[in-house]
């Protein structure tokens, strides 16, 4: 066998039960870990033909199982990012409200002064 993972996929579907096809699926469980993985590497058209088989069945909702636990990890991922991305805005807009109220106040003063050396001229 030059392909050991690929012959355990294939004897897995099949549901062969010898030395070497143990030695097969052990090899592709190995290199392809979770269920997710494991069921991706099935070809479509067998999992499509094969799919009232038990132990595909059991496979297959090992891998939405997985695919869950993974979609639920990124959430909560961007859910813990989002209040410091709401931190960062926070500070930006303070520091932009905080140039403008500054700009405003030294305009307003170079008209004061302005205004007071017409008066005084």
């Amino acid at each position: 066998m030059h392909d050991l993972p690929a012959a355990g996929a294939l004897w897995f579907v099949t549901g062969r039960d010898d030395a070497n096809a143990r030695e097969a699926i052990a090899a592709w469980r190995e290199q392809h870990g979770d269920a997710a993985a494991q069921w991706r590497t099935i070809p479509g058209p067998l999992r499509a033909a094969l799919a009232s088989e038990p132990h595909l069945v059991h496979l297959q909702e090992e891998a939405r199982q997985a695919e869950r636990t993974t979609i639920q990890r990124h959430e909560a991922k961007v859910r813990a990012a989002q209040p410091r991305a709401d931190r960062v805005l926070d500070v930006v807009g303070t520091l932009i409200l905080c140039g403008v109220a500054l700009s405003i106040i030294a305009i307003f003063g170079v008209g004061v002064w302005t205004i007071g050396r017409w008066i005084a001229s």
